[in-house]
Parts: C-alpha cells; structure tokens; sequence
C-alpha cells in the first residue's frame, strides 16, 4: 500500500476488480549457448559476437565465441589521381639580410602644396586666386595688376592677420615664408594723394610701373 493510502479502501478496490492482480513483468536475458536454461536478470552482452549470455558462459572461451570485429575500410586507390596544382612560392620578403641587395621601396610623388589668396580691392570687390606656396609674392602683384583699373591710384599691399604691409624687400620672398600659406586675406589700400604713374611700354619699365603703384 502507498504511503497515505487507507489499507481499507485499497483491499474493497482489489475485491471489487474480482481479486485481480496486476504483475509487472520483470525482463529477462536467456543465455545463448545452446541447451543452457539460465537466464539472467542483467543483461550481459558480449562485445563481439552481440548476444546474451548467463555468468558461467560469460567469457569468449566458455561461449565458444566466433563473432569478429567488422574490419575498417580501406580507402580504394583511384586508378586515375586528380592533378593536383603546385603551391606557389612565397613572395621574397622586403627586409634586407646581410649579403642580401636591400631593396628601397619607391616613395610616391607629392603634390606641391598650395595656397588660397583672396584680394580685397579698394571698391569692395574681392578677387582669389591659387598659388603654390613655394611660389614668390611677384606672381600675386601680377594676379592683382591684371585686375587693377587702368587709372587707379598708387596703392599699398597689407595683411591684417598677422599685421604686415609688404615692401620691395618682399617681391621675390616665398609665399610660405611671408606666411601667406594654406591661405591669407591681402587688402589693397590706394593713395588718393598721388597722382597715377604714367605707363610704360617695356618690360622692365612696367615693372618699374608696378613698383611706381605700390610705392616702391
């Protein structure tokens, strides 16, 4: 009877079922040497014919047994081998070893830096223009002149930041030294008090014009 369970009511439900008794069947492992009757509650099953065995017929020597292990396969040889492809070679490192030729790696070319130069002319109106920053300050007074009015009044070159007005001694300086690089805002200041210089034909002359403009 179950813990818990009245004895009573369990004897009134066995009477009640016509004394019906319910066996759990109990599993059984007959011995498989022929004519032996044990039989054993445990299976023991031997390891390499497979079959169930009692304690006395247990061993492979008292069993007679004849089972062998299933042999491993044998991988079949192709009788025509796919190609295989070769493997290259690895490539020679960089690095120098000693009696070896160092090899200098190719530097890729770089770009000449420049800068931006907006002008700010005496009417208000800006102009700009790119320079390269190793270029000197005579290719920007030529920028400016190609914009300057035919009878605009001698004028003066100056930056604001840092505070500079440019003289003769600055015509061939680099702009990078002048500090006019990755750019700078130049402001043109004209001097109503002189009269304009009168042209002149020839090269150095126009020169000796621009410098006549900017009061040099």
């Amino acid at each position: 009877v179950p813990p818990g369970e009245d004895p009573n009511t369990r004897i009134d439900d066995h009477i009640n079922s016509g004394c019906a008794t319910t066996v759990r069947s109990t599993p059984r492992y007959p011995c498989s040497v022929r004519g032996c009757k044990n039989v054993e509650l445990a299976p023991l099953m031997c390891n390499k014919c497979g079959r169930h065995h009692c304690v006395t017929h247990r061993f492979e020597d008292h069993h007679k047994c004849t089972g062998r292990h299933a042999p491993k396969k044998q991988p079949i040889a192709h009788p025509n081998p796919p190609a295989t492809t070769p493997t290259p070679a690895p490539a020679p490192s960089s690095a120098s070893y000693p009696g070896s030729a160092s090899t200098t790696p190719v530097q890729p070319a770089t770009s000449t830096p420049m800068t931006t130069i907006p002008v700010k002319l005496p009417n208000a109106q800006t102009i700009q223009n790119s320079f390269p920053a190793t270029s000197s300050f005579s290719e920007i007074i030529s920028f400016i002149e190609s914009h300057r009015e035919p009878d605009m009044h001698p004028y003066t070159l100056r930056t604001t930041y840092p505070q500079r007005v440019f003289s003769a001694a600055d015509q061939h300086a680099p702009l990078d030294q002048l500090g006019l690089v990755p750019s700078a805002m130049i402001l043109m200041e004209t001097h109503h008090n002189t009269p304009p210089p009168r042209p002149s034909g020839s090269e150095g002359g126009l020169w000796q014009g621009i410098k006549s403009y900017l009061g040099w």
